[in-house]
């Protein structure tokens, strides 16, 4: 017998399980599966949006930017102050473009880890909600799905500032 730990260890099968169980749920209560998730994905975007949880995607990109050869390249042509600078303006360009999809990557895996009202309740109450505890120990559950979720946009939104950085440190030099 396999346990449901090691059956959801694969996206796919996560997906099938959640799936199965919205569906359970979904006669149990008389609410259609797609209402549940709808229900549950628009609290996790509320989620997001209101506690700012993705306020750290231009953070992260800035640190996974300043550990590329093209990074070092810059800081050697414009000093390490000039760099950094390029590559804020350029990330800040850009965040408007990238932010909506991260914060819906976000959500989307808050949505399949909490239920509806676990996320209105972590939304209203915070760290004083009882579901609180439940976020912490999955955070790292929620880690994994996000980079396995936003890795490519994570790169696209790296690359971009990146790319007009060197170009401009370039011309400087």
């Amino acid at each position: 017998m396999i346990s449901v730990a090691r059956f959801c260890n694969r996206p796919e099968r996560f997906h099938t399980l959640l799936a199965a169980f919205l569906t359970v749920l979904s006669i149990a209560t008389g609410t259609p599966a797609s209402a549940l998730a709808s229900e549950a994905s628009d609290a996790a975007m509320v989620l997001v949006q209101q506690q700012q949880l993705g306020g750290g995607m231009t953070t992260l990109a800035e640190a996974v930017a300043k550990k590329t050869v093209t990074y070092a390249s810059i800081e050697k042509s414009v000093g390490a102050s000039k760099a950094q600078s390029l590559l804020s303006a350029e990330l800040r360009k850009l965040q408007s473009k990238y932010q909506p999809q991260w914060n819906q990557n976000l959500a989307q895996t808050y949505a399949e880890i909490f239920s509806a009202d676990e996320l209105r309740s972590l939304t209203t109450d915070g760290r004083s909600s009882k579901v609180f505890v439940k976020l912490t120990e999955k955070q790292n559950d929620i880690g994994r799905s996000v980079r396995a979720r936003s890795s490519d946009l994570l790169k696209s939104f790296v690359s971009q500032p990146l790319s007009a950085a060197l170009s401009q440190a370039s011309t400087r030099s």
